[in-house]
């Protein structure tokens, strides 16, 4: 399927990633900020579609975090490629992992969790992604993010969605 294919070019190429936002200037991490909350724009996924979300962490020691986010995907929003399916919505709980690097300004991130899939019926679905946040300032990062979701096993057909998020973190 052509979500695989993309999806493993998206994960073989962010380690690269990673490797390059090393490359940002540093600052101090203050540990007195126990949550981020993040805004984003998905400008592609699986299906042409674009979405929009927001979301939060919890911190609840050092590295693992707690989250949720909330996101609806649309093929309308789209210039017309031919898709007549409604939009979507994905309602996620995730545990998060913030890797420690020596740059406390770039804080890369693994995640995974379950996924409420609405909009068109009802479907359970689990979630695996990561990304990086690149503090520009104490209190505001771009954090580009690559989300997989797929149906859990044993329920009605799979579903693969795949989104590469472009978004803003605030503490």
């Amino acid at each position: 399927m052509q979500g695989r294919r993309v999806f493993k070019l998206l994960a073989s190429s962010f380690p690269l990633f990673l490797a390059l936002a090393q490359l940002a200037p540093g600052q101090t991490n203050d540990p007195r900020y126990r949550a981020e909350g993040y805004g984003f724009f998905s400008p592609a996924g699986t299906g042409s579609s674009l979405g929009v979300g927001f979301g939060g962490d919890l911190r609840l020691r050092a590295g693992l975090y707690a989250g949720v986010d909330l996101a609806g995907e649309s093929p309308n929003w789209t210039l017309s490629f031919g898709h007549d399916e409604p939009g979507y919505g994905l309602a996620s709980a995730d545990l998060s992992y913030h890797f420690l690097t020596p740059n406390k300004r770039v804080e890369p991130f693994a995640e995974g969790g379950y996924t409420l899939d609405f909009g068109h019926g009802q479907a359970n679905t689990y979630n695996l992604g990561g990304g990086v946040a690149v503090w520009f300032t104490r209190h505001l990062a771009f954090r580009p993010e690559i989300r997989y979701y797929d149906r859990v096993p044993g329920f009605p057909p799979p579903r693969e969605i795949l989104t590469f998020r472009l978004g803003l973190a605030f503490r």
